[in-house]
């Protein structure tokens, strides 16, 4: 069982890209089983993610999904932020007479800015 909710994000978010990091296709799936039908958003781009992005929302740390309708590949060490536009989703799945669930966040912006670079660290 899963449920979701999606909100604008409105506080702050930095992902930490630790290696290089291809922007994949997402793609629809129907009745469990994934197409070759790419998801698109509500403008008909299609869309793109990467998956286990550790990252902080409002200090604290989490692992994310990104998403955005840009393709590409995101340099190692970057720290990006998403843009105005960004979206929280919120997934909770549990298995059928479970007491717990797993969270799954995902952050949507078609605008991910670069704020820092790891190597500023060292």
């Amino acid at each position: 069982m899963a449920n979701s909710i999606s909100l604008p994000a409105s506080l702050p978010v930095k992902a930490i890209i630790l290696a290089d990091t291809e922007l994949r296709p997402i793609y629809e799936y129907q009745d469990g089983v994934r197409t070759d039908v790419q998801r698109t958003n509500d403008a008909g781009q299609k869309l793109f993610s990467a998956r286990e992005i550790p990252a902080t929302i409002a200090g604290q740390q989490d692992t994310i999904t990104i998403q955005t309708a840009s393709e590409g590949v995101i340099q190692g060490g970057a720290i990006i932020a998403p843009g105005d536009d960004a979206v929280i989703t919120v997934r909770a799945t549990s298995s059928k007479g479970s007491s717990f669930a797993s969270l799954a966040v995902t952050v949507f912006s078609e605008d991910w800015t670069p704020v820092g670079d790891l190597t500023d660290l060292i």
